[in-house]
């Protein structure tokens, strides 16, 4: 027979543990559970144990969520391992979850990560909120907010930018001095060069800059081209929360992992 399980929540208050009573592993036993999901990188048989555990856990998107936010790095979490997650560990700061940012905003307690927290300042400027409405919200000094909120600012001022000219960008990647009059281009000038591995001293000549100021915005367009491959890293090996549909006993009973083998 097949139960449908309520949808967990994709996310839990900051200080909330109660998932820990919904978790599958709950009742394993402490030795065995230790074997399964701290193993060792060969162990494969138990790794393919504990993934089928978290493969039916009902809290398993808010078990991962838990391990990045509070960079637990060792063992199975969330139903990938040690090595699965250092991509999301990388790219946590870039996670973009609007139910999260929603919650925030009505004054649930969560983890905003550090993309979320500009999306937050961007809602508050819609709404018209005050700094103090917003640090109260974020749990932040007045100082910080205004700073989140004056950031938002200047987002929404570049957003209404003039695109980028791109036969002026060319014509500087071809190699003719050009003096870039709107900052958008002049980035994307930096990013193509940096992309097409202009070295810093032609890009000195173009810009009409210095060796070391050269360097410097080579170095800034190495970091824009990180956080964008850290963004989509996060965004494709971030998994989809569970399905909810669960095989459960005839006498309503719940599974136990260590009935898994037993069963098979």
């Amino acid at each position: 027979m097949h139960h449908t399980q309520p949808p967990a929540p994709e996310f839990a208050s900051i200080g909330d543990y109660t998932w820990h009573d919904r978790t599958a592993c709950r009742n394993t036993d402490p030795d065995l559970a230790d074997r399964l999901f701290f193993p060792n990188p060969s162990d494969f048989e138990e790794i393919r144990e504990a993934k089928e555990i978290c493969s039916w856990c009902p809290v398993r998107r808010i078990c991962l969520d838990n391990a990045l936010e509070t960079d637990a790095r060792h063992g199975i979490r969330g139903g990938l391992t040690r090595e699965e997650r250092l991509p999301l560990h990388i790219g946590l700061r870039y996670r973009r979850d609007r139910a999260r940012v929603e919650a925030a905003l009505g004054g649930r307690n969560v983890h905003l990560s550090a993309a979320e927290r500009e999306d937050l300042a961007h809602m508050a400027l819609e709404k018209h909120l005050t700094a103090d409405e917003f640090a109260a919200i974020l749990r932040v000094t007045l100082k910080y907010a205004k700073q989140l909120l004056r950031d938002a600012r200047k987002d929404r001022r570049r957003a209404v930018e003039a695109p980028v000219d791109a036969a002026l960008v060319q014509t500087a990647l071809d190699g003719t001095p050009t003096e870039f009059k709107n900052k958008s281009d002049r980035l994307a000038y930096l990013d193509a060069a940096y992309a097409a591995q202009v070295p810093y001293t032609e890009v000195a000549r173009i810009l009409g800059k210095s060796l070391t100021h050269a360097a410097d915005l080579l170095s800034e367009a190495e970091q824009r081209a990180a956080d964008r491959a850290y963004a989509k890293l996060h965004e494709r090996l971030n998994p989809a929360p569970p399905t909810t549909t669960v095989s459960v006993p005839e006498n309503g009973a719940s599974q136990d992992p260590r009935n898994l083998k037993a069963a098979a």
